[in-house]
């Protein structure tokens, strides 16, 4: 049976498990709180003997060492989860009709990509689409323009209008999954969507 103490300190764990999964910032702190054994989630009793003071309720509560080595592993996972380099830099080549990543992939985390446009005559955008679909499969309007709010993808974020032979960079918080890269110039005067052209490719982030 469960005593109210240990439901006291689980309900604290879970509270704790709430808090780091939130960013990696917030998994230092708890972590660096935990182990000091500071308040406001507990500290070591006199004696070292795995009591735990409640900070908030004045008392000694006898909720045994493993309560508080869960938290500590809690702490400890979330920081392992936010350890390691994770995103890097992807260098995109935009020129028509194409778009080329180096490299094709990236890890889940902060994703920097440089995109340069080629040219060598149009200007070109840059768009970051979140999709199970193909490179091919996009909801697109009557002109051949992808519906960037449209069914079975998320837009992570773009570049507009990149001029011929600039470079320009987004950073973008990448989660694991498949993406496709486009651009979605419609261009009136040509009466071509870059897309409908070829500017599009897969990307996977892991």
């Amino acid at each position: 049976m469960t005593t109210q103490s240990e439901s006291i300190a689980i309900t604290r764990t879970e509270r704790l498990q709430q808090r780091v999964r939130a960013t990696c910032a917030g998994a230092r702190v708890l972590y660096s709180r935990v182990a000091a054994s500071q308040p406001p989630y507990a500290v070591l009793a006199p004696g070292g003997r795995g009591e735990v003071m409640d900070a908030r309720r004045g008392g000694q509560q006898h909720v045994g060492r493993y309560l508080r080595i869960a938290a500590i592993s809690v702490a400890l996972a979330a920081l392992a989860a936010c350890s390691g380099d994770g995103g890097g830099t992807v260098n995109v080549t935009l020129q028509e009709f194409s778009i080329a990543t180096d490299p094709a992939t990236a890890d889940a985390g902060e994703v920097v990509f440089e995109a340069t446009n080629d040219g060598p005559n149009d200007v070109h955008e840059f768009v970051v689409f979140r999709t199970d679909l193909g490179p091919t499969e996009l909801p697109t309007d009557e002109n051949g323009a992808v519906v960037e709010t449209g069914e079975g993808i998320e837009l992570i974020g773009e570049i507009e209008d990149i001029p011929v032979g600039e470079t320009q960079s987004v950073t973008l918080d990448m989660e694991a999954g498949n993406y496709v890269l486009i651009c979605n110039i419609w261009d009136e005067d040509e009466q071509e969507a870059h897309y409908q052209e070829g500017m599009r490719t897969t990307f996977t982030v892991s």
